[in-house]
C-alpha cells in the first residue's frame, strides 16, 4: 500500500464518504459493506491495518495523507480523527424484510420516523436503537435524508449494525406492520397516556414525527393509540432523538420492574438478568439477556444443552420463567443429506424398505432386519466404497495427495475451534506417525485423517491449528516410511457441496468437543444417517446419538462435563500434570515445539500450540487425548473386520430416524408454536 494523495473528496453517486474512528472502523468490520477506498493519517496508518481483514488488504486502496488533506475533503466542522473511507451506500431492507425480521423476535420493538429531516438527529437515534436493541429503523424516502457521513458520525457507527428500511409511503407501511402483529404507537405531546401506562406484551413500533411538525395527519390516523413522554409542563417537547431514547428505555425499565417484583431485593440475581449492565457511559446492553426477555420460547438443541441453560448458564431467569423453557433436539433433512447426497445408498433403502423414509425418517429402523443379509449388506459396503473412491478423485484434484479408498477414513469436518478440538485429532496424528517412524510401531489398520473446515477470520489462533494440520500433512504423505499406513488431508474451502460428497464417503466421525461446549451438533447426525460410526465425547446429540444407535456402535471417550465442570470450579486441571507422567503426550507436544512440521524459515512456529496447551488448556486437550487415541484404535481394530463393521454401520443408519429435522419442526409446532402442522 503506497502512500497516495488522489483521495476522491466528492464521492459518486451511490456512494457516502465516512470519517472518524468509530464509523471508519465499524464500516471495516461489517461484511455488507462494501469499502472503496480508505485514508489515514500516516500516525494511524498502523492501527488502522490492525482492523482491516486479509482480503480488504489486498483489494481495497490504502492511501496514507497528511490530517490537513483529510481536512479537505470534508466539510469544515467535521471531526475525522484521521480517518475517513470512501464506501457504498448501504442496502437497504424493504418492510417485508422487517416483518420476516420480527417473526423472529415476538416481542421486539421497532422504531419509526415521520418526516425527521436533521442528519445529527437520525445518527443521534440509530445509537440509541442500537443501545436498546431496536429492531429496525422505518423511515420515509422522500423527506428523510440519504445516508451521509455527518449520520454515520453521529451514530457513532451504528448504522452499520441496524437494519433501515425506506418507504415511500409511511401510512401504508404502518398498515402492513399491523398485518405483521405489530402494536402501532404514536409519540404526541398532547396524548392523554403515558408511554408507561401501556402495557401491551407483543411487537411494539414507536411512531415519532418531526419536532416541529409532529407525525402527519395519516400518519397519525394508522397509530392504535398516541402516547406521551412523562415530561414537565413546562417544556414543550424534547429533541426527537432524546425522545427517542428515553421511549426506549422505557421499555427496558419494564422488565426489571417485573424482575423485581420475584426476586424482591436479591440484587444478585437482579444484576444477572437485567439487560443493561454497568453504570455511566461504560453502560452496555446484554443481547442473551434480552434476547431471553423479548422471547416468548427458550430452547435449548439437544438435552444436555438443554439443561445446562436451566442449570449453568441462566439459571435465574429460568426461575423466573419455567414455563418459558424446553428442548427441541435438533435434526437434519433426509432429503438433502441422504436423498440428494447419497443417492446410491437412498436407491438401495428405498429398494429394501420402500420410500416412506423420505418423509417418515423413524420408518429406517426397518433396515435391522436385513443387517445379517449378505446381499444387503455386500450392496452397502459397495456404495460406501464408490463413495470413498469419488473423494478420492476430489482430494487428488483439489490437494495433489493420493489416498487409498480401502483405508479407514477418519474425517472431521466442521468449523474450525478449540472447543472441537481438531487440535486433539492432529495431535493424535502426530503420536501415530512418530510410534511408525521411531518404534516401528504399525496403526491396527491403514488410516486417511480428512479435515475440512474454516476459521473465523480473526481467529489467529485456529487458523495456527490449520496451519499445523497442514504442515503435518506435508511431512507424514512425504515420508516414505509411513508408506499408505497413514495419509492427511485438509481440504480447502469447505462448503456444503463439499459435505455432500465428503459425509457419504466416512467411516468415522470424529465428535470430539470438549463436554458441556456444543449445543447440539447436526454434523453427528448427517455422518451416522450415511454409515459413519462415531468417536466422540458426551456432549451435545452426541449423547442422545449414542443412546439411539447402541453402545457398541458408538466409540466413547472423554471426561464428561460435571467432571469437567468440578475440575475447573474447583482448579483440579493441571495440563503439565499429563504432560509429566504421559510420554505418550510428551512426545507429541515435544514434536509440536520442534522444527519437525516447521518450513526452515520458521523456526517454532508451533510454540504458542505447546505453550497454550501446557500451561492453559481450557479445552482439556491433554486430559482427553490418550483416551482419545484408545477409542481411535478400537475402531481401527474393529474396522479389520468388513462384515462386523458394516453392520455396525448399517445400525448407525437404521437407528437414526429420530433425528429429523420433520420431527425437530413437528416439536417446534406443538411445544413452542402451539399450532397443528396437520
Amino acid at each position: 500500500m503506497a502512500k497516495n494523495k488522489n483521495f476522491s473528496a466528492s464521492p459518486a453517486k451511490g456512494s457516502v464518504l465516512l470519517y472518524g474512528r468509530h464509523p471508519v472502523f465499524a464500516a471495516i468490520a461489517n461484511p455488507s459493506r462494501q469499502i472503496l477506498k480508505i485514508c489515514a493519517a500516516a500516525e494511524n496508518a498502523p492501527e488502522l491495518k490492525k482492523h482491516l481483514t486479509a482480503n480488504q488488504k489486498d483489494n481495497v486502496p490504502l492511501q496514507i495523507v497528511d490530517r490537513k488533506d483529510i481536512d479537505k475533503m470534508l466539510p469544515r466542522e467535521a471531526v475525522h480523527q484521521g480517518y475517513a473511507a470512501q464506501c457504498k451506500e448501504l442496502e437497504g431492507y424493504s418492510i417485508e424484510d422487517i416483518c420476516a425480521l420480527a417473526d423472529q423476535r415476538p416481542d421486539c420493538h421497532i422504531l419509526v420516523l415521520d418526516q425527521v429531516t436533521d442528519p445529527q438527529n437520525i445518527g443521534a437515534i440509530i445509537r440509541s436503537c442500537v443501545a436498546f436493541d431496536t429492531l429496525a429503523l422505518v423511515i420515509q424516502d422522500k423527506n428523510s435524508p440519504q445516508e451521509t457521513g455527518a449520520m454515520a458520525k453521529a451514530s457513532a457507527g451504528m448504522i452499520e449494525l441496524l437494519p433501515i428500511c425506506r418507504v415511500t409511503n409511511l401510512s401504508r407501511a404502518l398498515n402492513r406492520l399491523k398485518e405483521a402483529g405489530f402494536w402501532i404507537l404514536g409519540m404526541d405531546g398532547y396524548a392523554q397516556t403515558t408511554i408507561g401506562q401501556i402495557n401491551k406484551a407483543g411487537k411494539t413500533a414507536i411512531v415519532m414525527g418531526s419536532e416541529g411538525k409532529g407525525m402527519r395527519r395519516l400518519v397519525e390516523e394508522s397509530c392504535d393509540a398516541s402516547v406521551k413522554l412523562p415530561i414537565s409542563p413546562k417544556v414543550e417537547s424534547l429533541n426527537v432523538s432524546t425522545a427517542a431514547a428515553i421511549a426506549l428505555y422505557e421499555i427496558n425499565r419494564r422488565f426489571m420492574e417485573f424482575a423485581r417484583s420475584k426476586f424482591g431485593n436479591d440484587e444478585a440475581k437482579l444484576a444477572k438478568v437485567s439487560i443493561v449492565s454497568g453504570d455511566g457511559d461504560r453502560q452496555i446492553i446484554r443481547m442473551a439477556n434480552l434476547s431471553i426477555v423479548g422471547s416468548f420460547s427458550v430452547n435449548g438443541v439437544a438435552k444436555l444443552h438443554s439443561e445446562l441453560i436451566k442449570t449453568s448458564l441462566v439459571p435465574e431467569f429460568y426461575e423466573l420463567w419455567p414455563e418459558k423453557f424446553t428442548n427441541v433436539t435438533n435434526g437434519i433433512t433426509p432429503r438433502r443429506w441422504l436423498l440428494h447426497a447419497n443417492n446410491a445408498l437412498a436407491d438401495l433403502i428405498t429398494a429394501t424398505i420402500g420410500d416412506s423414509w423420505v418423509t417418515q425418517l423413524e420408518d429406517l429402523s426397518r433396515l435391522e432386519e436385513f443387517v445379517d443379509n449378505k446381499d444387503f449388506v455386500e450392496k452397502f459396503r459397495a456404495i460406501k466404497k464408490e463413495n470413498k473412491e469419488r473423494l478420492a478423485k476430489i482430494i487428488f484434484k483439489t490437494t495433489g495427495v493420493m489416498v487409498d479408498p480401502h483405508s479407514m477414513f477418519v474425517v472431521q469436518a466442521k468449523r474450525i475451534h478449540e472447543y472441537k478440538r481438531q487440535l486433539m485429532t492432529i495431535l493424535q496424528v502426530i503420536g501415530d506417525y512418530l510410534d511408525i517412524i521411531k518404534d516401528n510401531r504399525r496403526p491396527a489398520c491403514a488410516k486417511t485423517y480428512i479435515f475440512a473446515g474454516k476459521a473465523a477470520p480473526s481467529y489467529n489462533f485456529a487458523k495456527l491449528i490449520i496451519k499445523l494440520i497442514n504442515n503435518v500433512a506435508d511431512v507424514v504423505n512425504n515420508d516414505p516410511r509411513v508408506n499408505d499406513m497413514l495419509k492427511v488431508v485438509f481440504i480447502p474451502d469447505y462448503k456444503v457441496s463439499l459435505a455432500e460428497r465428503l459425509i457419504p464417503a466416512a467411516n468415522v466421525s470424529v465428535q470430539s468437543s470438549t463436554a458441556g461446549f456444543e449445543a447440539s451438533g447436526t454434523g453427528n447426525m448427517k455422518f451416522a444417517l450415511n454409515g459413519a460410526l462415531t468417536v466422540g465425547t458426551l456432549d451435545g446429540a452426541n449423547i442422545e446419538i449414542r443412546e439411539a444407535v447402541g453402545e457398541d456402535n458408538f466409540y466413547l471417550f472423554g471426561l464428561k462435563e460435571n467432571e469437567i465442570d468440578d475440575m475447573r470450579k474447583n482448579n483440579k486441571y493441571n495440563p503439565r500434570d499429563y504432560y509429566e507422567r504421559s510420554d505418550y503426550i510428551k512426545r507429541i507436544l515435544n514434536a509440536v515445539n520442534s522444527n519437525l512440521f516447521c518450513e526452515k524459515d520458521y523456526v517454532l512456529l508451533f510454540k504458542p500450540i505447546y505453550e497454550e496447551l501446557l500451561n492453559r488448556d481450557y479445552y482439556f486437550v491433554l486430559a482427553d487425548l490418550e483416551a482419545f487415541d484408545k477409542a481411535k484404535e478400537q475402531a481401527g481394530a474393529d474396522f479389520l473386520d468388513k462384515g462386523a463393521w458394516a453392520k455396525k454401520a448399517i445400525l448407525n443408519v437404521a437407528r437414526i430416524g429420530y433425528f429429523s429435522s420433520d420431527r425437530a419442526v413437528m416439536e417446534y409446532a406443538k411445544k413452542i408454536w402451539h399450532i397443528d402442522p396437520s
